[in-house]
C-alpha cells in the first residue's frame, strides 16, 4: 500500500501585528493623499467656495485666540453656522466614500489585499480554505473595514485594534464577519512547498510499492 500523505496544517500563522500596522500606515497615507486631492483640489473649489471663504474669515478673526490655545470661540461660531456644519459633514462623508473606494479597488485588483499589504508581502485569505475570497466577499470586507475605521472614530478603530491584538489569529471585526485573516506570503509559499513535497513523496512511494 502507498504511504499516507503527510498532513499539512490547515491554518498558517497570522502575520505579525507590527507588519499589519506598517501596512495600515502606508494605506492611511495613500488615502490621505487621495482625499487631499479629490476633496481639497477638486470638490471644494467647485462646490464649497462660499463655505471655505467663511471659514477662512473666521480663522483670520480668531487667530489670536487660537495662538493662545483658545478654541472655544471658533468652535462656537462653527456650531452656529449651518453652511460650515454642512461643509464638515460633507467632508466627513467624502472621506468615508474615498476610503471605501480605495479599499474596494484594492480588493478587486489585489485579491482582497491593499497596496500597503503588497509592500509588506501580506495576503488576506479565507480561514476555511486559505484562498482569496470571491469578489463579492472582498467588497463586503472593504466596506466593513472602512466602517470600523471611520464610523464612531476613534472608538471602533481602537476597539478593532485591541481585538486584533488579543486573539490568536489577529483578526479584526471585519475579519471575524468575513471569515478571513492575514498571513505572510513567505508562510503561504512554505505551506505550498510542503504540500508539493508531500504529494511527491506519496507518488514516489506508490511507484516503489
Amino acid at each position: 500500500m502507498p504511504s499516507p500523505i503527510r498532513p499539512v496544517p490547515l491554518l498558517l500563522p497570522p502575520a505579525p501585528m507590527s507588519l499589519r500596522l506598517l501596512a495600515a500606515i502606508c494605506d492611511f497615507m495613500l488615502i490621505g493623499l487621495i482625499c487631499l486631492f479629490f476633496i481639497g483640489k477638486l470638490w471644494m473649489p467647485m462646490y464649497a467656495t462660499d463655505a471655505m471663504l467663511e471659514f477662512n474669515c473666521l480663522l483670520d478673526t480668531y487667530m489670536p485666540n487660537l495662538l493662545q490655545g483658545q478654541w472655544e470661540p471658533l468652535l462656537e461660531q462653527i456650531k452656529n453656522s449651518p453652511s460650515l456644519l454642512n461643509l464638515f459633514q460633507s467632508i466627513d462623508h467624502l472621506i468615508f466614500i474615498n476610503t471605501w473606494i480605495y479599499y474596494a479597488v484594492n480588493a478587486y485588483f489585489l485579491q482582497g489585499g491593499t497596496v500597503g499589504k503588497e509592500i509588506f508581502n501580506l495576503r488576506v485569505l479565507s480561514i476555511y480554505n486559505l484562498q482569496p475570497q470571491p469578489i463579492i466577499n472582498r467588497m463586503i470586507r472593504a466596506g466593513l473595514l472602512s466602517f470600523c475605521l471611520l464610523t464612531a472614530w476613534p472608538f471602533l478603530m481602537v476597539m478593532t485594534g485591541c481585538f486584533m491584538a488579543i486573539n490568536k489569529l489577529h483578526r479584526g471585526f471585519h475579519d471575524q464577519l468575513c471569515q478571513t485573516y492575514v498571513v505572510r506570503c513567505s508562510a503561504l509559499e512554505q505551506m505550498k512547498s510542503q504540500i508539493v513535497q508531500a504529494v511527491q513523496q506519496a507518488v514516489d512511494a506508490d511507484k516503489n510499492a
